[in-house]
């Protein structure tokens, strides 16, 4: 299987230590998130990537308390933190990044080729809004 963020991946090389992923304990949360980022769950599993920097969550794993964020739900599934405690979320059928240390929560588009694109290149992230800030 080939990864749909080849981009991703060379700018932030998973690291060696991974968890993999497990049918009976991630295949509810895959079937909620696009089909891309459950084959990058499937195949590269969960860990860190770029010696910590980022790191994919297990999705039955949350680091998030909906209770205390703006905009976040119960319906979350969180895909990944970074070092600064950043943290990108699947919701309402969007990915959402919400930064910790402002409180606010970023839309971002639907799809997550684009989504792990941008993240991988800093010229994209400059001049790119993928989308509205709530």
């Amino acid at each position: 299987m080939t990864s749909k963020f080849k981009s991703f991946h060379t700018a932030y090389p998973p690291d060696a230590k991974r968890v993999a992923y497990k049918p009976g304990k991630h295949d509810a949360f895959a079937a909620k998130v696009p089909d891309a980022l459950a084959e990058e769950w499937r195949e590269f599993g969960f860990g860190s990537y770029a010696h910590g920097l980022l790191w994919m969550v297990e999705p039955d794993k949350p680091f998030l308390d909906a209770d205390d964020w703006d905009g976040v739900d119960d319906s979350h599934i969180e895909v990944l933190r970074s070092a600064f405690g950043d943290v990108l979320i699947w919701q309402g059928g969007e990915f959402r990044w919400l930064s910790v240390l402002s409180g606010k929560l970023h839309t971002y588009v639907d799809d997550p080729e684009v989504v792990f694109h941008v993240l991988a290149n800093k010229e994209d992230r400059k001049s790119t809004r993928l989308n509205s800030s709530h």
